[in-house]
């Protein structure tokens, strides 16, 4: 079966994924923005946020952003994750495992990169959104869930 590309995103991106966006409401748009998409979604850009699209005839119909995490001084300076910010797949093509890929996409490009694994802020996350990451592997702990790869022997 041929499953469209995901691939990441520039300011270019922006309008369309704003477009895909326009039916969140205000407190689940990435990292709790508010305001107009367009300006949320910039601003994050720019402040080092990496967003991947998934595209079906070349409109965006899913999105994932994600950004490096800064690692307080009590974590280990080796254990480098990204947090995963916002996922958000158009009502009509949920239920297709678009967001499922949307997360195997971006594990692989943070494990090439050298993560640790990845964390998503549980607090304001839906009931679907939490069960997607368990499933993806993440467990609970404390307010968030947080997946950790396996680091070869």
């Amino acid at each position: 079966m041929f499953h469209p590309p995901i691939t990441a995103c520039t300011e270019a991106d922006i309008p369309a994924l704003a477009g895909l966006m326009r039916g969140v409401q205000a407190p689940r748009l990435p990292c709790g923005g508010r305001g107009v998409p367009e300006v949320v979604l910039a601003s994050a850009l720019s402040e080092g946020a990496r967003l991947l699209a998934y595209r079906a005839e070349a409109v965006p119909r899913g999105v994932l952003m994600w950004r490096w995490r800064k690692e307080s001084s009590t974590e280990r300076a080796e254990a480098r994750r990204a947090q995963l910010d916002h996922i958000w797949v158009e009502p009509s093509w949920r239920r297709r495992g678009v967001a499922r890929r949307l997360i195997a996409a971006f594990e692989a490009e943070i494990a090439a990169q050298g993560a640790s694994g990845w964390l998503a802020q549980g607090e304001g996350m839906s009931a679907a959104s939490g069960a997607l990451m368990r499933r993806a592997g993440a467990c609970a702990c404390s307010k968030r869930l947080e997946k950790r790869f396996q680091q070869p022997a």
